[in-house]
């Protein structure tokens, strides 16, 4: 439960919005990808097998948004500059 709540802190968002889209993807798959008890939450073997699947996509998914986020506040674009001969020459 640590960590899915880190992980909540570490993406900004809400454990219930979390614990919803688990619950969504755990019935588009038709089975449990965690054990929960009272105590505790870990994954099920399913939901072992299904994250050693998506790992790379995940890690993929994270790059791309962190490239997208370095460009943020960057001065990007096409600049045209036209010089009039005369402007040029060398006296």
């Amino acid at each position: 439960m640590r960590r899915l709540r880190r992980g909540c802190v570490s993406t900004r968002d809400e454990p219930s919005a979390v614990s919803h889209a688990v619950k969504t993807v755990e019935g588009q798959l038709g089975l449990p990808l965690f054990a929960r008890t009272t105590r505790s939450v870990s994954l099920t073997e399913a939901g072992s097998s299904f994250l050693a699947a998506i790992g790379l996509a995940l890690m993929a998914i994270e790059e791309a948004g962190e490239r997208v986020r370095a460009t943020k506040g960057a001065v990007t674009g096409l600049l045209r500059s036209v010089f009039r001969a005369w402007h040029c020459r060398w006296r």
